[in-house]
């Protein structure tokens, strides 16, 4: 990782589970990056974000998520406004693929959240999206889900890391 990169913590799944949350993030950072590698139990599943702040997560209809995706032979795009999550990665059973999420400006308590990720199930499938959280609260917790149908499989690893201000 680049030097600016500091890692706030690491989880591996010993089981199954139905999502990965990050708390207590401090406010120290400029920006949030999310490595997230790993499978799900069943099929394509799209990869949901949410965010909050005081260690709860907001599950209120305050997301919107656009998307771009792509298997090899065919492109698409999709949008969603007003639910309760961000559906911009995406994450399949047959391979351990890799998405990255990043979280902007996330310490501010005067703006919205905006994310961006990029997701890749090798050889499968790519997708890229950008989410909005329409809250003005500082981030300092982040839950990310599959689907409705998936659960993350044992051996799934995500890292959160912080950006460092320039000196």
């Amino acid at each position: 990782m680049a030097s600016t990169y500091e890692k706030i913590a690491t989880t591996t799944l010993g089981s199954v589970a139905t999502q990965i949350n990050f708390t207590s993030i401090g406010s120290t950072y400029t920006d949030l990056i999310i490595i997230l590698q790993g499978n799900a139990g069943s099929g394509l599943e799209g990869l949901n974000v949410q965010l909050g702040s005081s260690n709860t997560i907001d599950t209120a209809n305050n997301y919107s998520s656009t998307r771009l995706n792509g298997n090899g032979s065919a492109a698409s795009s999709s949008r969603e406004t007003t639910t309760n999550v961000m559906n911009i990665g995406a994450i399949d059973n047959t391979s351990n693929g890799t998405t990255i999420i990043q979280i902007q400006n996330y310490s501010n308590s005067t703006t919205y959240k905006t994310t961006l990720c990029r997701s890749n199930t090798a050889a499968t499938y790519v997708r890229a999206g950008v989410g909005l959280w329409q809250s003005n609260n500082a981030v300092n917790c982040v839950r990310l889900t599959t689907g409705s149908v998936s659960n993350f499989t044992v051996g799934t690893t995500a890292t959160i890391y912080g950006i460092l201000k320039a000196a």
